[in-house]
């Protein structure tokens, strides 16, 4: 950054990964911002093009996996990041059929979707809904998003806290 800076080199996006969980990962996505606005790069976007939340909290394709990167995909929603999905589809690592030990979504071996694959499914749903509507979640590592085409309504909410907490629906029937 300090060379850019210097040799006034336009830096366009800023790219960069995470292994970690969501509680760790999306802090960053703020320090990175607040990293690159200091430095005089407050039009430079900031891709988080490449993530995957199990190597550090649990167990590939398990229920917690799924949880994980449902905590992801939803915090991601709202986090100072300009990319993070490329032509609708989100950039996690990997997700590629048969890729084996990296992929997050198919058991290498039988080709058998991990909890991951239900996740990016029902995100989907949303996605396709078309129109965010306002969520607020006042509980760290609980996320929520909902959206709506005008005649259906729909909630994804991921609670990876530890701990037992009220959900409470307002404002939709």
């Amino acid at each position: 950054i300090k060379h850019v800076k210097e040799t006034c080199t336009p830096l366009d996006f800023f790219s960069w990964h995470s292994y970690y969980n969501t509680a760790e990962t999306l802090p960053a996505s703020y320090y990175v911002r607040e990293y690159l606005n200091s430095h005089g790069f407050k039009d430079t976007e900031s891709h988080l093009n490449e993530w995957n939340p199990v190597w550090q909290t649990a167990g590939r394709g398990t229920a917690h996996h799924g949880a994980e990167v449902a905590a992801m995909i939803l915090g991601i929603q709202k986090a100072p990041l300009d990319l993070c999905l490329f032509q609708h589809i989100l950039m996690i690592y990997d997700a590629r059929y048969n890729a084996g030990t990296y992929c997050a979504l198919f058991e290498p071996y039988t080709g058998k979707p991990f909890h991951p694959y239900y996740v990016l499914a029902a995100f989907n749903f949303l996605y396709n809904l078309g129109t965010e509507i306002e969520t607020v979640c006042n509980t760290e590592g609980v996320y929520a998003v909902a959206a709506s085409n005008g005649k259906k309504t729909a909630i994804m909410a991921v609670n990876v806290s530890g701990e037992d907490t009220e959900l409470n629906i307002e404002g939709i029937d």
